[in-house]
Order: structure tokens, then sequence, then C-alpha cells
């Protein structure tokens, strides 16, 4: 007789590949690093690179509000699968996004494990991806690691760390609690990232 397998507290991860368009990365890039131009880099969980400050005004950054508004739409069936009793609103995008920043790492430069806390899911958004330019690791939220004696063995189940190699134009959604950090950089070329946090 089969047993019946309950998944109660799951944590998924989800990524959609080609999620930006080439001449949507282009504008992306372009911006993100005449922001830079402009202000100096914030020290959170960055490891060297430039981290911009974070947006609470999100209004007024022009050139990611198509962006935001389908990043809504994605995630307004999320919302609904944790429970969370008021979806988000896709006539208004400002209240439901916390916050948002850019990111530009080199060769050296990583981000030390973290979370996002006061956030329900958080989303990273890949716009130039030179090879070996960091990977990022999610760790496990449990305490598997003290129970096993092969915690770095990879199964269906016993997983401690899922590891994603990025690609230009991904889109990757997470739970917000979840730990993560992003491997250093080999590369000598810029690594670009936007980060938001949805409340």
């Amino acid at each position: 007789m089969k047993m019946q397998r309950h998944e109660p507290f799951r944590n998924p991860i989800w990524e959609q590949k080609k999620f930006l368009k080439d001449e949507v990365i282009d504008l992306f890039a372009k911006e993100i690093r005449r922001v830079r131009e402009d202000l100096p880099s914030e020290q959170h969980s960055n490891f060297g690179g430039w981290q911009s400050p974070s947006f609470e005004q999100i209004k007024g950054i022009e050139f990611v509000q198509p962006l935001l508004k389908s990043l809504v739409e994605l995630l307004t069936p999320l919302y609904e699968d944790y429970g969370i009793l008021q979806p988000v609103d896709t006539s208004n995008i400002v209240p439901n996004i916390q916050n948002l920043w850019f990111n530009i790492n080199t060769r050296d430069d990583w981000n030390y494990p973290h979370t996002h806390p006061q956030a329900i899911l958080s989303a990273v958004v890949y716009i130039e991806v030179p090879e070996d330019s960091g990977n990022i690791v999610f760790d496990r939220p449990d305490h598997l690691a003290l129970y096993t004696d092969r915690p770095d063995r990879p199964s269906k189940y016993g997983n401690i760390k899922h590891t994603i190699v990025p690609e230009a134009g991904t889109l990757l959604v997470f739970p917000a609690w979840v730990t993560h950090h992003v491997t250093p950089s080999n590369s000598d070329e810029e690594r670009i990232t936007v980060a938001i946090n949805f409340g």
C-alpha cells in the first residue's frame, strides 16, 4: 500500500527565463549605470560592488514601471497560494511593492547570507550576467544538516542548498524568509540586477 505524502511547509522558488526582451535589457543596463553615476554605493548584504539606495518612491523611477506592473500580475496567484487575505491589487502597484534597488558586481564582489525582513516575497531580475559572475544560493530553512552525515549529497528531499546559475533576462521569485547569498564573481565584466521586495 502506497503511503500518502504531505508537504505542508513548502518553500518554492519560481524562475522565468527570458522574462525581459533584449531591448528592455539594454535600456535597464543604460539607466542603472546612469543611476550609479549620481549615487554612491550603500552597504547592506553586499561585499564590494555597487548597491543603490533602496527606492521607496517607486513612481519616480519611470523606466521600471512596465516591469513592476507585469511582476504584480505574476505575483497575484502566488499571494493567493500563501493565503494572504488581500491579494495584490494590479490597479495600484505602489502599496504592494515595499522597495527596490539596483546591484552592480564585478570580480570578487559577492553578497553574504541574508533574508529580507518584513517582506513576503522577493524578486531579482537579471539584466547583464557575464559568464562565471556569481550564482545565487538558497539555504534550506530547517535543521536537516544537524541530522545527517551527508548534508552535501543531492537527493529528492535532503538537499541543504539549492544553487541557480543566472542568465540575462531571467526572473527569480522566492520567499523573503529563505536565507540566500551570491557567490563571488570571477568575471571582470559587470553583472547587473534589480532586486524587489513585496509586502
